[in-house]
Formats: C-alpha cells, structure tokens, sequence
C-alpha cells in the first residue's frame, strides 16, 4: 500500500475525493496522530482514520477543500463495520455530508429509512495500519436546514477508501469539531 490515504465518492457523474500523504513517521507519532492530516493550528485538522475498538470510520474533511464535487472535497461521514475482509451489508451509518448530498438518520421523517450503505473490506495490513475498501448505497439531496422529509429523493452512490487503523479511541486524540458541520 501506499502511505497515503484517501476518501472517494461518486454521485452520478459527479466525483468527490480528498486524499493526503502520511509524512514518513506516521507510525512513531503518539496518540494516532501520525494519521491526521496537518494544517496550521488555527485550521482544521483533517483525518481518515478506522477505530477497531469502535468498528467505527471516521472520515471529517474540513480544511483547504471544497463542497463542489472535485479532487478537493469537504466530507464528513462514520460508517460503522466490521474490520474483517468481506462484504458488510445494512452498514451502519451514523451521518455523511459531502457537497449537496446528506444522509443523517436522526433527521428523517421517513420511518422505513430504505437508505443502506454496503462496505467491502479489500486489504488491510497490519504492518502499515492502513485499510482498504470500497462501499455503495445512497444518500438523500441535502435540505437546507430542518428534518428530511419522506420524498427527499434518494441518490445512488459509490466509492472507495484507504484509511488508517487505531487500535484505541482513547489513541487517537480527535481535533475539535469542524466547521463543516456547523455551516449544514
């Protein structure tokens, strides 16, 4: 595997993506911090990171990038799964934000929640703390403000990811929330 980690999502024809190199100690930083992306102290710091403790993928993307679909794109999501190879299918998903597409299962009227997300674990190693794999399902077009109502229409997407592995929450000493959550 490469030493760099990444996020990709398409909706349609439409593509996001963030991705950024680990420098070269990534493994000897304390408290998982070799995982998150650096930025001046009065930026966000971005990480892409999978807590085995948790089953949980953290994905927060919220300094130097954009809404718009590109290279260069805002995200925010957690998916929860088994770190296992194989396919997960009704993966848990707490929330995901990119561009104009939601999904937050707290914030819909609609009781049947048809929306899933399905991740396949492809490669891990152990050596590098890296996992790879890459997931489908959908998500709603974003509502401005207030909950998802039931005829929110749904979006097919996809994607893939290369993340690092923590092996303890209390590792990895997450930043303060973004902004990107606090501008939706």
């Amino acid at each position: 595997m490469e030493e760099e980690v990444f996020f990709q999502l398409f909706v349609g024809e439409e593509r996001f993506e963030y991705r950024y190199r680990l420098p070269e100690n990534y493994l000897s930083v304390e408290g998982g911090m070799g995982f998150v992306e650096k930025k001046s102290d009065a930026d966000p710091q971005n990480y892409l990171v999978y807590v085995n403790q948790l089953d949980v993928l953290l994905v927060d993307v919220d300094g130097h990038c954009t809404i718009s679909p590109s290279s260069n794109a805002c995200f925010f999501a957690n998916f929860i799964f088994a770190p296992q190879a194989g396919t997960k299918q009704n993966t848990g998903i707490v929330s995901f934000l990119v561009g104009n597409y939601v999904l937050n299962k707290q914030r819909t009227n609609d009781p049947a929640m048809d929306v899933f997300f399905e991740v396949e674990v492809t490669r891990t190693s152990q050596e590098q703390r890296l996992m790879e794999g890459s997931f489908r399902g959908k998500l709603f077009t974003r509502i401005p403000s207030g909950r998802i109502p039931e005829t929110t229409p749904r979006m097919d997407v996809h994607g893939s990811f290369r993340v690092g592995m923590i092996g303890n929450p209390g590792e990895l000493n997450l930043p303060k929330n973004n902004r990107l959550l606090q501008t939706r």
